[in-house]
């Protein structure tokens, strides 16, 4: 009923309503890089999911939802498996998910998006923004992106892993995902 009755509101304040998508986990990529002993490292999170509302001619009227699960970022090595899903990184019995969730979007240079929002990762929350590309094209939607977060301000990597000397600080962020509309 909810749904009906904005479809109305939209139509009589001519406002365009935002479509609902389901991101195609198999067509899709988020994935955290940063520097470990000076060589960049880029590893895949294997399980996430995103709420994604959005009309190609009303971005700023949409809304995200990212919701990724900690524990599926998976490197070749065990050791460093095991060291990620501890207490000092993203302790994942305690926190096994982080969310990123817009607040808002907004055009950006360039013809490109800003999604602006909030990362909660490891029971902190921040504000962030990330530059986007939106492109839809009939039932397809592809949203690429990405930013760059200190990963000490969400408490990952603490103790001796807390400083810098073997793990950078800085670790980026970026996805490219592919959806399809939501039946």
């Amino acid at each position: 009923m909810h749904r009906w009755l904005t479809c109305c509101l939209c139509l009589l304040l001519n406002i365009p309503a935002a479509a609902d998508w389901v991101v195609i986990p198999s067509d899709s990529r988020l994935e955290v890089a940063g520097f470990v002993e000076g060589e960049r490292v880029a590893v895949p999170f294997q399980r996430f999911s995103a709420d994604i509302q959005l009309a190609a001619d009303a971005p700023s009227q949409g809304r995200i939802t990212v919701h990724v699960e900690t524990a599926s970022l998976i490197t070749e090595s065990a050791e460093a498996n095991a060291l990620l899903r501890g207490r000092r990184w993203f302790h994942v019995s305690e926190y096994p998910e982080a969310v990123f969730r817009t607040s808002s979007i907004s055009a950006g240079n360039g013809g490109t998006l800003e999604l602006h929002g909030e990362l909660t990762l490891r029971g902190v929350t921040r504000p962030v923004t990330i530059p986007a590309e939106l492109a839809i094209d009939g039932d397809s939607l592809r949203l690429t992106g990405g930013t760059t977060i200190n990963r000490t301000e969400f408490d990952v990597g603490s103790g001796a892993w807390a400083r810098d000397t073997i793990v950078g600080h800085t670790v980026g962020i970026s996805f490219d995902l592919n959806a399809e509309p939501a039946q």
